[in-house]
């Protein structure tokens, strides 16, 4: 049921008024939807390529690729709506390029930044480190070795109390103990079992 409420909803009542429109405009604006789809390729590339459900591959390349496009479509009509305009435009290079390297820009845009974000806050995490350790070593230069070696054994407390639970969820995931295991006692067993006790 979830699935069939889910493209129920894609289909809506927004996709058939978007439908409608392009159907009516076609006859008036076919130049200008084909000159579109030959610019836009490389958005539809980008939308086919990423696998995540929200596609911001896509939404990149295809927010900067339409600002490509825009010559192109000012071109087409400056010179009229017609297919002589669009064979014109699509024959010039320079449209090309300008759409084509907007999407190269958009391309770079979403894999360059969040390696640029990433290494900004790695060298900001770095600072706040040094930053501390010098505060650190301020502190136990007033307060003497012994604030050092408290902080010392707060951590081994940490770390042992953290080896230890790490253990326990290991055991009860294996259903093994992970320490020694001691040994049963031993019973001395009359020999002969109990028939030969019956008959004594």
């Amino acid at each position: 049921m979830g699935r069939r409420a889910k493209k129920s909803s894609r289909y809506g009542i927004g996709f058939f008024l978007k439908l409608a429109l392009f159907v009516v405009s076609l006859p008036f604006l076919y130049t200008t939807y084909m000159v579109c789809l030959a610019m836009l390729l490389p958005t539809g590339v980008a939308y086919m390529v990423d696998r995540v459900p929200r596609k911001y591959l896509a939404r990149c390349v295809g927010a900067v690729n339409i600002c490509g496009t825009f010559p192109a479509i000012i071109a087409l009509w400056t010179h009229g709506l017609n297919l002589s305009a669009a064979k014109m435009v699509l024959s010039d290079v320079w449209y090309w390029l300008y759409a084509y390297l907007a999407a190269a820009i958009g391309w770079a845009l979403f894999t360059g930044v969040p390696k640029l974000i990433a290494s900004y806050v790695s060298m900001k995490a770095k600072r706040r480190v040094l930053t501390l350790r010098e505060k650190q070593a301020a502190l136990i230069a007033e307060w003497g070795e012994e604030v050092a070696a408290e902080v010392r054994r707060e951590q081994e407390g940490m770390q042992t109390q953290a080896a230890g639970d790490g253990a326990e969820a290991g055991d009860a995931a294996t259903g093994e103990p992970s320490g020694p295991v001691e040994p049963l006692p031993e019973f001395d067993l009359p020999a002969g079992g109990p028939a030969a006790q019956a008959a004594r």
